[in-house]
């Protein structure tokens, strides 16, 4: 089943927990007062209420137009409603220092052609941080069909590190960092996780260059 204007409804919201998660990554690539930040997928608008505490401006993409509206109640981000298996003309060239995708992508009907149309909005040396599920994952190996990547079915494409990195260095972009972290095991663990590429989730943050 594909990603809709359906996918959301008035119960759904991204859980703080991962909300928090996410925002503590974006931190680790030091965003500075007044850079732009476009949050793809933004839902009900948390992430980037905690952008706008830092000073920054911010922007907000999601395909369901409840969740623009709920993210309005508490973001001063400015918000669209738009379909990204779609054009996207609504912003200049290199115009954001940071773009933002959190278990986006395996949604998306051609992730390529996505993050095509979104490399030119960047600036040079601008990142894109993505999220998404790791088909690599232990959890993938015990569970198996009843893993959380592939109960979901609004998933279109998994990924695992390689598959990801791949997409990403096609699109034109220079990926800088990548970690699968495992939330759910002590964090002693957590090392060993991200080098083995085996944890829950993957985390990649990729720049535009030249």
């Amino acid at each position: 089943m594909p990603y809709d204007s359906n996918y959301f409804n008035e119960t759904t919201v991204k859980n703080e927990d991962s909300i928090q998660k996410h925002f503590s990554l974006f931190r680790r690539e030091n965003p500075k007062k007044k850079q732009k930040i476009l949050d793809i997928g933004c839902a009900g608008g948390l992430f980037l209420k905690k952008c706008d505490d830092i000073g920054l401006k911010t922007y907000g993409l999601d395909i369901s137009k409840y969740m623009i509206e709920q993210s309005k109640k508490i973001t001063k981000a400015n918000l669209f409603v738009h379909d990204l298996n779609k054009k996207l003309e609504i912003f200049d060239k290199n115009y954001f220092d940071f773009i933002t995708m959190f278990d986006v992508i395996e949604h998306l009907h051609s992730p390529y052609y996505t993050l095509n149309m979104l490399h030119p909005l960047l600036k040079l040396g601008g990142k894109i941080i993505i999220t998404t599920p790791n088909l690599s994952s232990i959890g993938k190996k015990i569970f198996r069909e009843r893993w959380g990547g592939f109960l979901d079915k609004t998933h279109i494409y998994l990924f695992n590190p390689d598959s990801i990195c791949f997409l990403l260095k096609k699109s034109g972009y220079k990926v800088l960092k990548v970690e699968t972290p495992f939330h759910f095991i002590p964090i002693v663990f957590q090392k060993f996780a991200n080098k083995s590429g085996r944890g829950g989730q993957i985390w990649v943050v990729a720049s535009k260059g030249r």
